[in-house]
C-alpha cells in the first residue's frame, strides 16, 4: 500500500470521527437525558472537587459507584468549579453528557484499529460506521449521560491482548475496567480461566513473564487509584463492602431488561420470588449465570483465533445479559461491539444477525427507560417482544460459537 492510500485513509477515519463528534455535540446539548442519573453524577462530580477523594465516601453519602469512575467525576467537576458552573443544573448536565464523547470517539477508533489489521479498508470502513452512527451509543451515551461506551473499549482491548497473549496489557486494563464500572467483572471468570492456563498448564516462560508483569501493574494500577480514597477509611475493606453494596442493590428477577427474567413475568419483581414452585428468580438467574460462566470459559478455552477469543467475551455478556437475574438494560452494550467485532473478523452470518437482532432490541429497551423511566405497565408487552428478540440473537451467537469451537477446530486437525 503506497502512502497517499495510507493519507487517504486517515482521511476518512478523521471526518468520520469528526462528523461522529459533532453529532454526539448536538444531542448532548438537545437531549434531556436521565435526571436521576446525571443528578448523581453531579452531586458526585461536585463533591468530589470540593472535598478531594479523602473524604468523598462517607457513611452518610450515597455513591454506589466505583473510584475509577468518580475521578473522570472528578475531573468533570473540578473544571465546572473553575468555570463557575453547578454540576446539578443544565449546563452541568450538557457537561456531563459532553465527557461521554471522547470515550465514544476511542471506541470508534480501537474498533477501526484492530479491524483494520485483519480486514480491508472497506469492510473496516464499513463496520467502523456502524458503530459510529450506532443509536445506542447515542440513546445511552451522549442521550443519557452514561459511559457504557468506555466499557465498552475495555472489553474490546481486553480481549485483544488477550488473544495475542499481551497479558502485560489485558490484565492491568481489566483492573482499570472494573474500578471505573463494575460490570466489567463479568469477564472475571474467563480472566481468572486464562490466568490459571497461563500459570499452570502452558508454563510457556515468556508468557509467564507477561502475566506477572501484568498483575504488578494490574495491582500498582489500583493503589495508584483507590489508596487517595482510603486515607480515612481501612484499606481495602471500605473497597470489598463498596463492591458488595453495589452488587446487592436492586434485588430484582429484572429491572425492566426484555430478557428471560422478563418473560418469566419477573419484571420489577424480587428475587426471592418463586418462579416455578420451590424455584425462586434467584436461584434460576443464578443457574443462568453459571452456565453462561462456564459456557463462556468453554468457548475462551477451545479459541484457535482472535475472533473466538473475542467470541467468548460476546457470549458471556450476551448470555449474563439474557439468563440472569439483577441484570440493567444497559448491560447488553459490550456484546453488541463484540459481536460486530467477532463477524467482521470471522464473517459467520449469524453473528450479523445476533448483532442486528440484538442492537434493535437493545436501543428500543433503553431508549423505553431513557424516555419513560421504566418499561412498565402498559408498554410492559414491548418487553416479552424484546425478550424473546434477545433469546433468539443468543441462540445464533451460542450456534456460530459451537461452529467456531468444534469445526474449525476440527478443520485445524485436518490441516
Amino acid at each position: 500500500m503506497n502512502q497517499n492510500h495510507v493519507k487517504r485513509q486517515g482521511w476518512y477515519l478523521f471526518f468520520l470521527l469528526l462528523i461522529a463528534c459533532l453529532v454526539r455535540i448536538y444531542f448532548a446539548f438537545f437531549s434531556k437525558g436521565l435526571y436521576g442519573d446525571l443528578y448523581c453524577f453531579g452531586t458526585w462530580g461536585d463533591r468530589m472537587a470540593q472535598l478531594g477523594p479523602a473524604n468523598f465516601y462517607a457513611p452518610d453519602f450515597f455513591c454506589d459507584y466505583p473510584p475509577g469512575y468518580i475521578w473522570i467525576l472528578g475531573f468533570v467537576g473540578f473544571l465546572a468549579k473553575l468555570w463557575n458552573i453547578s454540576l446539578v443544573e443544565f449546563y452541568g448536565f450538557c457537561m456531563l453528557k459532553l465527557m461521554v464523547i471522547p470515550f465514544d470517539l476511542f471506541l470508534i477508533f480501537v474498533m477501526y484499529t484492530v479491524m483494520r489489521r485483519y480486514c480491508d479498508f472497506k469492510r473496516t470502513l464499513l463496520f467502523t460506521i456502524c458503530i459510529a452512527f450506532h443509536p445506542i451509543y447515542f440513546v445511552a451515551g451522549v442521550c443519557w449521560g452514561q459511559v457504557d461506551a468506555l466499557l465498552s473499549v475495555f472489553v474490546v482491548l481486553i480481549l485483544y491482548f488477550a488473544s495475542l497473549k499481551r497479558w502485560e496489557f489485558a490484565v492491568p486494563l481489566f483492573a482499570l475496567a472494573v474500578l471505573i464500572k463494575p460490570q466489567a467483572g463479568l469477564l472475571a471468570v474467563i480472566a481468572l480461566f486464562a490466568l490459571v492456563k497461563e500459570l499452570c498448564f502452558i508454563r510457556d516462560k515468556q508468557s509467564i513473564k507477561r502475566m506477572l508483569a501484568g498483575i504488578g501493574l494490574a495491582l500498582f494500577a489500583t493503589l495508584v487509584i483507590v489508596l487517595p480514597f482510603s486515607e480515612s477509611q481501612q484499606f481495602p475493606i471500605w473497597l470489598i463492602e463498596k463492591y458488595s453494596e453495589t452488587l446487592g442493590s436492586y434485588p430484582y428477577a429484572s429491572l425492566s431488561t426484555g430478557n428471560l427474567m422478563f418473560l418469566l413475568g419477573g419484571n420489577w419483581v424480587e428475587i426471592t420470588e418463586p418462579v416455578f414452585g420451590s424455584v425462586t428468580y434467584g436461584t434460576l438467574g443464578t443457574i443462568g449465570m453459571v452456565v453462561s460462566f462456564l459456557f463462556g470459559v468453554f468457548v475462551y478455552h477451545r479459541a484457535k483465533s482472535m475472533a473466538a477469543v473475542i467470541l467468548s467475551g460476546a457470549v458471556t455478556y450476551q448470555a449474563l445479559y439474557v439468563l440472569s437475574a439483577k441484570i440493567h438494560e444497559r448491560y447488553i452494550i459490550p456484546a453488541i461491539a463484540l459481536l460486530l467485532l467477532a463477524y467482521a473478523l470471522n464473517k459467520d452470518k449469524k453473528l450479523l444477525l445476533s448483532f442486528l437482532i440484538s442492537s434493535v432490541a437493545a436501543t428500543v429497551n433503553i431508549w423505553i427507560v431513557l424516555k419513560y423511566d421504566y418499561l412498565y405497565g402498559e408498554m410492559e408487552w414491548i418487553g416479552y417482544i424484546i425478550a424473546v428478540c434477545h433469546l433468539a440473537a443468543l441462540a445464533l451467537t451460542v450456534w456460530s460459537c459451537l461452529q467456531e469451537s468444534f469445526l474449525q477446530n476440527e478443520t485445524n486437525k485436518e490441516e
